[in-house]
């Protein structure tokens, strides 16, 4: 798994994007060091902002989509639909506007959503000090002196705006400050592993095994029950991989994996969209995240239709795990893809309850037309992306966004039969814990309830025990055989098990629509009432915290916190969506 290093709630029926806000409009309580204050901004300088309007109804939103996953049609939201719960009226969204121009912002540069539930204006940096009470100071990135951005530690929505405009950004947004290293490196196969890696090869058609040195497209296909499924082909998008800051796609690298793993998908050509600053060059180096995201995917879906949009770079600034979700929003809901795979996370503490809040109801927004989101747990255990919890009682450090109770969560496990990654075996253990910032959703409550009673005060004043709980399941993430830069190599994390279970996701979806049914979308509700649908992880632990490293949580029998629900089936989980 990646992590963006960036420093920038529930009804009874559902999770809500009601939630609760202390502080809500003030910069992360610790903004990351690599950020340093360097004086004053120019005031005449212009300044791009979006203010979050408040939408016109997602508690509603959240009970209409408890009753589309219980019905189990998969007949999800149309936009127009969608508009109904989550468009400002015509009278909010002209109060605001005309707030805005009579304190002198210029009407030609205001824009909104297509949802119209975001506002997007361009003022003077002075403007805005007077506008939301606050000061800007510039804020220099330490690895790149070239990056100043102009911040302010706090801001004030106007009184008139108050029931209107729910945050605004990027004023205390601190967005991402550097080109990422993976937390998952890349090897070369040593001389045992390269043996084994050829006894694979040559067993391809006939291999029914999984080995724990090399794990393979036929391995996974086999452990999780997909192999003896034949997806349709479809021009409909399955599945889309994210790929951010700076992660180079390389096709060759991903011909020559599916030419040696996959021989009857060699043919595949992914199609790549640069968005946001995002850039693709062939002539250069592959990414290790992306090519083991793509070549996991499409390994386990062919011949659905996978694509990769190349979102952002190391100057994006704001929560991207916010505009992933308008991104798609903004496209017409008949192009938007089945399954999302997001194999990257940051640390909960470095956003404000205001930035969260806004992510996760994107989140739901674009789960309510369908679409499943699924993102890494992190490589850290309970210590979020290390070194903040070394001290014996010190908190443990949810990731972002997993603790959104929209998106599905997926944590690691090594060997089959599967216990969870360990330091000794996999280098990396797999992230879990407890969000601060979202309360537990309803469909978590029985599950966690009882694996909170068999721990009892174990950690007790650590975590939240009130938070969302996060991985929801679990899925091989150690020793994957992929290809980048025409080399063969082994890598591990959970972003390895992201695109997997990703993938399994996609083949339900594509098994539904056999059946004349719609996608499974916002799938967690139906997975918590269905535990056999998974194989159940009993060994191992997320830890990582305390003096030495071993402070955390174990898995047991039934739900737990390493890893969630389990394994999942794909027999299983099919007939569990009716298809």
């Amino acid at each position: 798994m990646r992590f963006v290093n960036i420093a920038t709630l529930a009804i009874a029926l559902a999770p809500s994007a009601s939630f609760a806000l202390i502080d809500p409009f003030h910069a992360p309580d610790i903004i990351s060091n690599v950020w340093q204050a360097i004086g004053l901004p120019d005031l005449t300088a212009p300044f791009k902002t979006t203010l979050q309007l408040t939408e016109a109804n997602l508690d509603g939103l959240a009970v209409r989509m408890e009753q589309i996953a219980a019905e189990g049609s998969g007949k999800w939201l149309s936009d127009d639909e969608l508009k109904a719960y989550i468009t400002p009226s015509a009278q909010a969204v002209s109060t605001v506007k005309n707030y805005l121009t009579s304190r002198g912002v210029d009407a030609k540069t205001i824009t909104q959503t297509k949802f119209g539930d975001q506002l997007t204006f361009v003022s003077s940096i002075g403007s805005l000090q007077t506008l939301f009470n606050t000061k800007f100071e510039n804020f220099q990135l330490d690895t790149n002196k070239a990056v100043v951005v102009p911040r302010a530690k706090n801001y004030t929505i106007p009184s008139p705006l108050t029931s209107l405009v729910k945050s605004v950004y990027p004023i205390s947004s601190f967005g991402v400050p550097k080109q990422l290293v993976p937390i998952a490196t890349f090897g070369a196969l040593g001389k045992d592993e390269s043996a084994v890696a050829r006894a694979v090869f040559s067993e391809r058609a006939t291999y029914t095994q999984c080995n724990n040195s090399a794990v393979t497209p036929a391995c996974l296909r086999d452990a999780y029950e997909t192999s003896s499924y034949t997806p349709a082909t479809s021009t409909d998008r399955a599945i889309t991989i994210m790929s951010l800051i700076g992660q180079n796609f390389v096709q060759s690298d991903l011909t020559t994996f599916l030419k040696r793993f996959r021989s009857d998908a060699s043919s595949v050509r992914v199609k790549v969209t640069d968005t946001a600053g995002g850039f693709t060059f062939p002539l250069f180096a592959a990414g290790v995240e992306v090519m083991l995201d793509i070549e996991t995917s499409v390994s386990q879906t062919y011949p659905l239709l996978n694509d990769i949009v190349n979102y952002g770079n190391q100057f994006t600034m704001g929560d991207i795990f916010n505009l992933i979700p308008q991104y798609f929003l903004n496209q017409d809901v008949s192009k938007r893809p089945g399954v999302i795979s997001i194999s990257y996370g940051a640390n909960e503490a470095d956003f404000s309850a205001a930035e969260a809040q806004t992510m996760c109801a994107s989140m739901q927004k674009l789960a309510a037309t369908g679409t499943t989101i699924v993102v890494a747990s992190g490589d850290k255990g309970v210590a979020g992306n290390g070194g903040a919890c070394a001290t014996a009682g010190d908190p443990f450090v949810p990731t972002y966004p997993g603790g959104c109770p929209y998106v599905l969560s997926v944590g690691a496990t090594e060997q089959f039969p599967e216990q969870m990654v360990s330091l000794a075996q996999s280098k990396f253990t797999s992230g879990a814990g407890f969000s601060n910032q979202f309360p537990r959703p309803s469909y978590q409550d029985s599950a966690v309830s009882s694996y909170l009673s068999m721990i009892g005060t174990t950690n007790a004043g650590q975590f939240n025990r009130a938070g969302r709980s996060f991985p929801d399941l679990a899925a091989a993430g150690s020793n994957y055989i992929i290809t980048t830069g025409g080399k063969y190599g082994l890598v591990g994390g959970t972003s390895a098990a992201c695109p997997t279970v990703a993938s399994i996701f996609a083949l339900i979806n594509d098994a539904r629509k056999k059946v004349g049914k719609g996608r499974v979308g916002y799938v967690h509700p139906t997975l918590y009432q269905n535990p056999s649908a998974f194989y159940d992880i009993t060994q191992g632990a997320s830890t990582q915290c305390g003096p030495a490293g071993t402070s955390g949580f174990s898995a047991t029998s039934g739900f737990d916190t390493p890893s969630g629900l389990g394994a999942p089936r794909f027999s299983k989980l099919r007939t569990v969506f009716g298809a």
